[in-house]
């Protein structure tokens, strides 16, 4: 018998004596008398110091780390890559506001360079780039490219570990900006005035920056640690495939023999070998590691909290948190709450980093930028509540027959057919003619002429015709 053997044996019987002289006695009892400590057959000094904290567990994660996880983590890339997809949606216009409302400025240079961004993408591979980065590092750095003229002709999107910023350090005043080179190439210092940033605010740095993805590490580093758990015990633990009983004994003949008739039943690499055994009543309970956790539900967490800091409805993302409940109905108001809740807050955060960068810090101060969300239907109103709501509001005489008409997208009536509005006949108007008093009086019957419209000439007058009440019977 060997050393260890030996010493086996010795450990297991003084942990039964062990057991035996605490039987009846709580887990505090155990533990103020060293009972755990004698059973596990290791001291307490071990345990300390062996034991790690949460604070010991959490990983951090440079720049580049979180640029990495992009590329390696499901979730973080399907989160991205829906917002930075979905970015590519909108356009912007160029205008300033007036006393008159929005004015567009058409032909406006910024959309030439947001066509042809650089000479290696298009529209849809830079804001994608240029999403992806802010996403995962909180910070989004372009480069302006010059002509000689020093007209901006093109821009580049940077990858956050690519730049670092100087700062002066008697004020502590940003300097430049420096990219690092690539191979064979040494770094080359970037002006501030050729470089704009899109970053989410840091609560604690006015300088820094706390992305999606940081306030999502803690989330992810558990779903790590229970995949990596999960495809541990699927490499390392060993079970029997199948248990045979009988309540005879086996001989080792038997036992090869059963063993050639379940090969050639099951053939040859399945996991597991069979476990035999015997005597009367005979039966075994084999441990199942893998349903001793909750692991859909532990899955479930961590990807509801990361969908939650990307404001990404699961549903939308083919997440389990998200299919399991979810049905069309679920899906397409998923849908209008991400455009909502999530774009539009995105789209107006680029469109200001596009207006600081490309307009006003190149002398265009008066001009602003603003998405155009005419085109995304998620955003726009249901069409047939909204022309239900039309038509409810042309019949309490709050829209004129025009206004309703272009509501829903239709032409004027000719001349001045459409200048009227529709009040209901079991609806009297009133108005207050006595200041002292305050008594109603009916106002008068609108003369004929004004109430057939369809005998009268229509021909367009110079002056703008004053709208007429057309009391409409039910």
């Amino acid at each position: 018998m060997g050393l260890n053997s030996w010493l086996t044996k010795r450990r297991v019987a003084k942990a039964v004596k062990t057991l035996k002289a605490y039987a009846g006695k709580d887990q505090a009892e155990l533990a103020r008398e060293g009972g755990w400590d004698l059973v596990a057959g290791n001291d307490w000094s071990w345990m300390k110091a062996n034991w790690q904290g949460s604070d010991q567990i959490w990983k951090n994660y440079s720049t580049s780390d979180l640029e990495i996880t992009y590329a390696i983590a499901s979730t973080i890339h399907a989160c991205v890559k829906l917002k930075a997809t979905t970015a590519n949606q909108v356009w912007y216009e160029v205008g300033r506001y007036t006393e008159r409302g929005w004015k567009e400025v058409p032909g406006h240079p910024f959309h030439q360079l947001m066509r042809r961004p650089n000479g290696g993408q298009d529209t849809a591979g830079f804001i994608w780039e240029f999403v992806a980065h802010a996403e995962t590092t909180g910070l989004s750095y372009v480069w302006k490219l010059r002509n000689r003229g020093g007209g901006v002709i093109a821009m580049q999107p940077l990858p956050t570990s690519w730049v670092r910023k100087v700062y002066d350090d008697r004020t502590g005043q940003l300097l430049k900006y420096v990219m690092r080179g690539s191979v064979g190439h040494a770094e080359r210092e970037i002006a501030l005035e050729d470089m704009f940033v899109m970053r989410y605010p840091s609560a604690n740095d006015p300088t820094g920056c706390a992305g999606p993805l940081q306030a999502a590490l803690h989330d992810l580093q558990v779903d790590e640690a229970r995949a990596d758990l999960l495809v541990e015990m699927l490499a390392n633990l060993h079970f029997p495939g199948a248990i045979f009983k009988q309540e005879l004994g086996w001989t080792p003949d038997d036992k090869n023999e059963a063993r050639k008739v379940l090969r050639d039943l099951i053939g040859p690499g399945k996991r597991g070998s069979p476990l035999f055994v015997s005597g009367p009543n005979s039966s075994v309970e084999m441990p199942q590691p893998p349903k001793e956790m909750d692991w859909a539900g532990t899955a479930m967490q961590a990807e509801t909290r990361i969908c939650a800091t990307y404001g990404v409805p699961p549903i939308l993302v083919h997440f389990r948190a998200g299919l399991e409940n979810g049905t069309y109905s679920n899906y397409d108001n998923a849908r209008k709450s991400f455009y909502i809740d999530t774009m539009r807050s995105l789209w107006e955060m680029m469109a200001s980093a596009f207006e600081r960068g490309l307009l006003i810090d190149e002398g265009e101060e008066e001009l602003e930028l603003k998405p155009n969300f005419d085109d995304i239907a998620e955003m726009q109103e249901d069409a047939t509540a909204r022309h239900a709501r039309i038509r409810d509001d042309f019949h309490a005489g709050l829209l004129m027959w025009d206004e309703a008409i272009e509501a829903v997208d239709g032409k004027p009536l000719p001349g001045n057919m459409g200048k009227v509005y529709l009040v209901p006949m079991n609806l009297t108007p009133v108005t207050l003619t006595n200041e002292a008093g305050g008594s109603l009086t009916t106002l008068p019957e609108p003369p004929p002429e004004e109430e057939h419209l369809e005998d009268a000439d229509v021909e367009e007058d110079e002056d703008e015709p004053k709208p007429v009440i057309v009391v409409a019977e039910r």
